[in-house]
């Protein structure tokens, strides 16, 4: 076989589920359309095909929820674009036990633990592009009036969850 085929977690016939190259928690995958699409591209014709692609990443969810009793997951699209130009959405593992911990950086925590300001849910994603409104390429703001005015979501260093 190909070897590309050992990254496959799952596979249907528009998208595919892949292992992160570099894991950010016990569960780190990729999901994305089968057929390439690059983020920059989205619009409102693609917003129904982002919202299966949400039904696809919550099947997984409940899957990987069901083989991992008490692991809490996210999923979303990261706001941060990082390097890879293909549309795809992350579910992590809210542990962020990276296995290798030197692959997992303050800007990882942020991402994936900062809610739907840094993780946007696919599904409001999709809303978003029905509604004509293009796709964040960064951390949204706080809405007006929500408290707190800094920009970074850990004001504090932050500490490690196992060893302090």
């Amino acid at each position: 076989r190909g070897g590309l085929s050992r990254f496959v977690f799952h596979q249907s016939s528009e998208f595919c589920a892949l292992y992160a190259g570099a894991p950010k928690s016990a569960v780190h995958l990729l999901v994305a359309p089968a057929r390439l699409l690059a983020r920059e591209d989205l619009g409102f014709g693609e917003a129904a095909l982002v919202l299966r692609m949400a039904c696809y990443a919550e099947h997984l969810c409940a899957e990987l929820g069901a083989a991992f009793p008490g692991l809490r997951l996210a999923s979303g699209l990261r706001l941060r674009q990082g390097s890879v130009r293909q549309l795809h959405g992350h579910i992590v593992g809210l542990d962020l036990a990276a296995p290798r911990p030197e692959d997992l950086q303050r800007r990882h925590f942020e991402d994936f633990a900062s809610g739907p300001s840094h993780l946007l849910p696919l599904r409001t994603l999709a809303r978003r592009l029905r509604a004509g409104a293009a796709v964040p390429t960064g951390p949204e703001a706080p809405a007006p009036g929500a408290s707190g005015g800094s920009q970074r979501p850990f004001p504090s260093p932050l500490v490690c969850h196992r060893c302090g």
